[in-house]
């Protein structure tokens, strides 16, 4: 599967920008001022975050699979997946 480099990096940066995005709000929301509040404030950012990360990297692994053990490949992924999900 022939990707587009142009695409995966813009990609890439728009993903960043909505994890800043999320991390920004999640501040303003606790009151950057009231600094005592800081780990409080970015907690659920943090989870957040985690799962990204989680997800992100089973999608390179899916990107990286061939056709032809796409259906079987998958199939595990995902379950690896939900795992590594439970966790958080």
């Amino acid at each position: 599967m022939a990707t587009n480099p142009n695409t995966a990096i813009l990609c890439t940066r728009y993903y960043e920008l909505l994890r800043i995005e999320r991390k920004m709000q999640a501040l303003e929301a606790g009151g950057v001022d009231n600094w005592e509040g800081y780990s409080d404030s970015l907690s659920e950012w943090f989870k957040e975050e985690e799962r990204g990360q989680i997800l992100d990297k089973y999608v390179k692994i899916i990107n990286d699979v061939t056709s032809e053990q796409l259906a079987t490949e998958i199939t595990h992924i995902l379950q690896q997946l939900a795992d590594d999900l439970k966790g958080i």
